[in-house]
């Protein structure tokens, strides 16, 4: 986990920075004189209330890290000052939590000393039949293309797990049984505790129904994240329906959080409980992403009708193929190697073209147009 010195003065410039710093995995800590700790990548200072110009900002100089500089405006004689002083990029804070995070993440992928922590991708089914771990598996490998042997898929299911049986992968250890082995694990430990698959990304979790279901708690949820994002480019999770209170870590940091709705009635319902649920439980700034997930008949629900019910901008689509799930169950493989010309392994393709790109609404149908960049 990379470590993120800040020089902050007000409360909600150090609320903005310290959410964005969570959602990329890092770690902040108030910096103390001119030295910082040997284990910094990052100094985020802020333009102070009484030096709008950003002229105080010569000792950026004197600490041996690169600097981002945040204000709650871009004023452009501070964003010069910041720039003079040796300061690497400029931030508004509190602002646009994603451009805010873009800034972070870039200058922690150019520090010599950092290295951005992987992105969680979690996927969450209002109603059963949603097919969330279809999509799971699909989008692990699909992101493995991109990134191989960088990807990794929990299964997170407090009974049996339904990822090691689509992938025709033998039982492993369900997560009860690594989050009990949480004091001595580490990098090698966790790597040798993972079942590779021959597509590139590795599974952790499933395979057997949880002993344990309440040694599923945050702090230790928090904990196995950060070693896997520390060694990993995304962690795909396939998350259960039910209990979310305990999954809250991977709630606050998924970019995205997919939440996939059937084209039913009770599953609608369901979906805006869930999204109420979302915020109550700290979701944070950034959206979830919800997927209508089904039919594709004339006449049945589409994703526009669904934004709309949900008072959503837009929805993303993921068609139903029950021929191309059946085959994919039948070989053990994911989707899109089974099925690569399904309905559904093309809008897997956009929904991770999506996901590596940060695309927005048009970016995705200019994805779609292309076939999600996929071969």
């Amino acid at each position: 986990m990379s470590r993120v010195m800040l020089r902050v003065h007000s409360a909600a410039v150090r609320q903005a920075v310290e959410s964005a710093l969570l959602a990329l995995g890092a770690e902040a800590a108030d910096l103390e004189g001119r030295e910082p700790p040997a284990d910094a990548a990052l100094l985020v200072a802020e333009v102070v209330s009484g030096d709008p110009a950003g002229l105080g900002l010569g000792w950026l100089r004197e600490v041996d890290l690169p600097a981002v500089v945040v204000a709650p405006r871009a004023d452009a004689e501070a964003v010069l000052a910041a720039l003079r002083a040796g300061a690497v990029d400029f931030a508004v804070a509190p602002g646009d939590p994603g451009e805010l995070e873009a800034a972070l993440a870039r200058a922690l992928a150019a520090s010599p000393r950092g290295r951005a922590a992987g992105r969680v991708v979690a996927l969450l089914g209002a109603g059963g039949g949603a097919g969330v771990t279809t999509a799971a598996i699909g989008l692990a490998e699909l992101l493995a293309r991109e990134r191989p042997g960088e990807v990794i898929l929990v299964d997170l299911s407090l009974q049996l797990g339904g990822v090691r049986p689509a992938l025709g992968l033998e039982p492993g250890e369900a997560i009860d049984e690594l989050l009990a082995d949480l004091p001595r694990l580490d990098r090698a430990l966790l790597e040798a505790r993972t079942t590779g698959h021959p597509a590139g990304f590795g599974v952790i979790g499933g395979g057997r129904e949880l002993r344990d279901p309440e040694s599923v708690k945050p702090e230790a949820l928090s904990r196995l994240l950060d070693l896997l994002r520390a060694s990993h480019a995304f962690v795909v999770v396939d998350l259960p329906r039910a209990p979310l209170s305990r999954v809250v870590p991977v709630l606050r940091v998924a970019d995205p959080l997919l939440l996939l709705v059937p084209p039913r009635p009770t599953a609608v319902v369901e979906a805006r409980s869930l999204l109420a649920l979302l915020a109550e439980l700290g979701r944070g700034p950034r959206p979830v992403e919800v997927v209508l997930a089904g039919s594709h008949r004339s006449g049945a629900l589409r994703p526009r009708d669904l934004a709309g019910v949900l008072d959503l901008p837009h929805c993303r689509e993921l068609r139903a193929d029950a021929r191309a799930a059946r085959r994919a169950e039948i070989e053990g493989e994911p989707l899109p190697r089974a099925a690569p010309r399904s309905r559904a392994s093309r809008d897997l393709r956009i929904l991770a073209r999506a996901v590596l790109d940060r695309e927005g609404t048009e970016g995705a149908s200019a994805a779609r147009s292309a076939g999600g960049g996929f071969p």
